[in-house]
């Protein structure tokens, strides 16, 4: 705990000083709730596709904008992270300190992560307070959906965070992959829009499953309710994250015998 505090306050310090880029983070938020609001009710409140909040397609959208960026996060804040350190010159004192991958890889997303969560609270509360959403939510079926989710993306993100290390450039399958789950992952539209034959891959994305379940949480739906996509996101994670820390070590190890982690 002590080393992911000492990261979260390093990467605050570093965030906080450039004060103009950081409210500019903290003001957008609420740009997107304007614009979120006002496409909602120019393009109509109600949809025979959304079942949630009787229909409502700004409810719809807010909590497909606020849950995507903290899950999409997980995919992108450890190859992020691992760059920016690579052009700061930061990058070997950082992977060769004697700690377990695990507990870095965990300590670099920490504070993104915060900052993602600090978004998703201000969209979920201008729904809740503003316009009456989601007065019916169960928190215990949205958390342990967005737990189970988050910890698949963050394995997916060290899968990229060790094609940076490898490669020394950002991952462009998953910059490809973040905008093509947004996409057909149900967070600006329905699912049950898409065509036939992209339904059978949006269910391969871990986004479909947290997005549906969040969504019935936050309409009322316990964690019996949630059960199914509670489920198809743990064999995920317990699938992707023994194969993402290994990916990671190795390609971690391949950097430290060839002498290229501190190259960029």
């Amino acid at each position: 705990m002590s080393v992911a505090l000492a990261y979260f306050r390093r990467d605050f310090q570093i965030w906080s000083s450039y004060r103009l880029a950081a409210l500019w983070q903290l003001v957008t938020p609420f740009m997107l709730i304007g614009l979120i609001y006002f496409a909602g009710e120019a393009i109509g409140d109600r949809s025979d596709l959304i079942k949630e909040e009787n229909g409502s397609y700004v409810a719809f959208i807010l909590v497909g904008v606020a849950f995507a960026d903290v899950l999409l996060g997980g995919l992108n804040n450890l190859p992020q992270q691992i760059h920016d350190q690579q052009r700061l010159g930061m990058l070997e004192p950082t992977l060769v300190a004697p700690i377990r991958n695990l507990s870095l890889l965990t300590s670099i997303w920490l504070f993104r992560f915060s900052l993602s969560l600090v978004r998703m609270t201000m969209f979920m509360a201008f729904g809740f307070i503003a316009l009456g959403f989601w007065h019916s939510v169960d928190p215990s079926s949205v958390i342990l959906i967005l737990i189970a989710a988050e910890i698949t993306y963050l394995a997916l993100g060290a899968f990229s965070a060790a094609f940076v290390i490898l490669f020394k450039e950002g991952d462009p399958v998953r910059l490809a992959y973040a905008g093509f789950s947004t996409v057909i992952g149900g967070a600006i539209f329905p699912v049950d829009a898409l065509p036939d034959w992209m339904e059978p891959i949006a269910l391969l994305i871990p986004l479909t499953h947290a997005l549906s379940g969040i969504r019935e949480g936050l309409d009322g739906g316990s964690i019996a309710d949630v059960a199914p996509q509670l489920i198809t996101l743990t064999i995920m994670a317990v699938v992707l994250v023994p194969a993402a820390l290994y990916a990671f070590s190795w390609a971690l190890q391949r950097a430290k015998r060839e002498g290229s982690l501190g190259q960029y």
